[in-house]
């Protein structure tokens, strides 16, 4: 009897709990093999927020954050970087913390 992949989409998702916030990354199901887990390192100095992932050139993310990790509908789009061009290699974005305190970040493979 030949297996069969789950084809339902699922959601990658590392978490990473760093000084003042956490990161993670969705990344869109791929049927034919199994989805490595992205590693993902947040930098901060002051409000300045360094992101870096794994990206693949020709695909396009999105950098969301939120103060409640634990509330969904929370998720917020970064001004300026709601649609970030991918590139070979070690994606980074460095921007000002749009909040005070402590924010949880997530980057998004966009469709």
């Amino acid at each position: 009897m030949p297996q069969h992949r789950n084809r339902v989409g699922w959601i990658a998702a590392l978490a990473v709990l760093l000084g003042a916030g956490c990161v993670s990354s969705t990344l869109p199901p791929d049927a034919s093999q199994p989805t490595p887990r992205p590693k993902l390192v947040r930098i901060q100095t002051g409000r300045d927020v360094t992101l870096q992932w794994p990206a693949e050139l020709g695909k396009r993310y999105r950098v969301v954050y939120t103060p409640n990790i634990e509330n969904p509908s929370a998720w917020r789009a970064l001004p300026g970087f709601e649609n970030v061009p991918g590139t070979r290699g070690t994606q980074t974005v460095t921007f000002q913390a749009p909040l005070p305190g402590r924010l949880h970040y997530r980057v998004q493979t966009l469709p």
